[in-house]
Order: structure tokens, then C-alpha cells, then sequence
């Protein structure tokens, strides 16, 4: 795909997981090292790599999405609790997991395309 993009000034835009940071909320700032196998994923990388190519590659890291009846991984955790009349929690309980209703996900993409510039995440 990065051939056939290249110089186009025609969109690419990748799908990738949140980075992984223990200690802090993340950001669009935070980039997992080379090779890494945890999130961001491969698919990041390469399309953030095509950008020096001359493709305008920008990335939507997307988290858990939801609606009204489905919330996600949440909804099995949910599901489960139910089943067993217990809910457990890693560590402290202080864990974050970020959110986005579907109907606020097709406007991200509408603005990445319309708007996203080259290597944004």
C-alpha cells in the first residue's frame, strides 16, 4: 500500500491499540520502542515508517469502544461477576482503561482523514 501511496497526498490511516504505561495515563506522544510486541502495534510502526516515504500515514489509537449494550472486554468482566457474585481486581484497583462510545468514533476517523497530517497519532 505504501508504493501505490507514495506521493499521492492520498490518506492512509492505521488502527493501532494504546500504549502500554504503568505509571501514568497515555498520550499521543508515547511510542513503544522498535519491535516491541506489546501495544502500539506493528501496524503503527510500519505506517509511521511509511511517512519518510512520502505517504501521509497517520494512525487512530483506538481503546475499548462501547454502546449501550456492549462495553467492550468490560462486558465479559461484567458478565462474569454476575455469574460468580464477586468481581476482582488487579493490584491496587487503580487501573484505567480508556473508553469511547461508537457513535464518537466515526467523527475521529472523518477528521483524521479531512484533516490528519502525516505521522500524527
Amino acid at each position: 500500500m505504501g508504493d501505490v501511496l507514495q506521493g499521492s497526498d492520498r490518506p492512509l490511516i492505521v488502527t493501532s491499540g494504546l500504549p502500554l504505561t504503568p505509571d501514568r495515563p497515555a498520550t499521543e506522544d508515547d511510542v513503544s520502542p522498535s519491535g516491541s510486541s506489546g501495544t502500539p502495534r506493528v501496524s503503527e510502526q510500519t505506517a509511521i515508517s511509511m511517512v519518510a516515504r512520502g505517504v501521509r500515514a497517520s494512525v487512530v489509537r483506538m481503546p475499548q469502544v462501547h454502546d449501550q449494550d456492549k462495553h467492550g472486554l468490560a462486558t465479559y468482566m461484567i458478565a462474569i461477576a454476575r455469574e460468580k457474585g464477586v468481581s476482582d481486581y488487579i493490584g491496587t484497583g487503580l487501573n484505567r482503561w480508556s473508553a469511547v462510545h461508537r457513535l464518537d468514533v466515526a467523527p475521529v476517523y472523518r477528521l483524521a482523514l479531512e484533516k490528519g497530517s502525516a505521522g500524527a497519532r
